[in-house]
C-alpha cells in the first residue's frame, strides 16, 4: 500500500528500453521464472510474521508490560556478491519443469 504522493503514473516508471540482456542472463532469469511457476498456490502455508510479533506486543502492552525494541544489528560491509552466480545456484536447487517459453520471450529472441 503506497500513499498518494509515493504513487507515480505508469508513463513515467522507466521501462529498461535501453538495457542490453545477454542471452544466458535472459535463458537464466526465464528458467528461473519456469522452475518457480507453480499452477497451485496455497496461501494458508504462508503467515504474515510482522502481524502475528506486532499483535502479540500490543497484547504484552495490554498486560502493563514495556515494550522493548532491540537495535537492528549493524549492515555487513565488503561482501560482493556474483548476482550471475547467485542466480545459477538457485536455479540448480529448484527442479526444472518442461514448461513452454512465454510468448514475450519468444518474440525478443525473434528480434536479436
Amino acid at each position: 500500500m503506497y500513499y498518494g504522493n509515493e504513487v507515480r503514473d505508469f508513463k513515467q516508471v522507466p521501462k529498461g528500453e535501453n538495457v542490453k540482456i545477454s542471452e544466458t542472463e535472459l535463458e537464466l532469469g526465464v528458467g528461473l521464472i519456469e522452475r518457480l511457476t507453480s499452477e497451485e498456490f496455497h496461501p494458508e502455508n504462508y503467515k504474515d510474521e510482522y502481524r502475528i510479533r506486532v499483535l502479540g506486543m500490543l497484547g504484552e502492552k495490554s498486560k502493563g508490560k514495556e515494550i522493548v525494541i532491540d537495535k537492528a544489528p549493524a549492515p555487513k560491509h565488503g561482501q560482493v556478491i556474483d548476482i550471475m552466480e547467485a542466480l545459477r545456484r538457485s536455479m540448480e536447487r529448484v527442479p526444472a519443469k518442461r514448461v513452454a517459453r512465454s510468448a514475450a520471450t519468444k518474440k525478443k529472441k525473434k528480434v536479436s
